[in-house]
C-alpha cells in the first residue's frame, strides 16, 4: 500500500560493491552494519503495474538489498536471470521497505488484487 511503482522486471545481474563504487563478483563479500558493501540487483523492466506519482521507470536500473542485513553476495545469486515484482517508491526507485520488496511471480494475481482494493479506498 505505501508503493509508489510495482513494476514486474527480470532481474539481468546481481553484483556488489564496496564502499568506492567498485563492483564485485566475489560470492563470499558480505553486507551487515560496519561495512559499506552493497548488493545489488541490476533490474530491467517487463511490465508496470502501478506508477503513482508517474515516475518515469528506465528501461533498466539497480536497486540495493538493505546494506544492514548480514548476507553474503553469493545469496542473492538465484534471482540473476529470475523475472520478480518490486515494490519501489520515489524518483529513485528505492526499495518500499528494507526487507519485502521482491514478490515472486506467483504473488502477482493477490498484488494486482491490492492496487485495485486500493485505488477504491482512495
Amino acid at each position: 500500500m505505501e508503493s509508489d511503482i510495482i513494476v514486474e522486471v527480470d532481474i539481468a545481474d546481481v553484483y556488489g560493491k564496496d564502499k568506492f563504487s567498485a563492483i564485485s563478483r566475489d560470492p563470499e563479500m558480505q553486507t551487515g552494519p560496519g561495512l559499506d558493501n552493497e548488493i545489488v540487483l541490476y533490474a530491467c523492466f517487463s511490465e508496470l503495474l502501478l506508477n503513482v506519482e508517474n515516475v518515469k521507470v528506465p528501461k533498466c536500473f539497480e536497486t540495493t538489498i538493505w546494506k544492514k542485513w548480514h548476507v553474503s553476495l553469493g545469496s542473492f545469486f538465484g534471482y540473476q536471470s529470475q523475472r520478480v515484482i518490486l515494490l519501489l517508491k520515489g524518483e529513485g526507485l528505492k526499495r518500499v521497505h528494507p526487507g519485502h520488496f521482491i514478490w515472486s511471480l506467483e504473488d502477482k494475481g493477490r498484488i494486482i488484487e491490492l492496487i485495485k482494493k486500493r485505488d477504491t479506498v482512495k
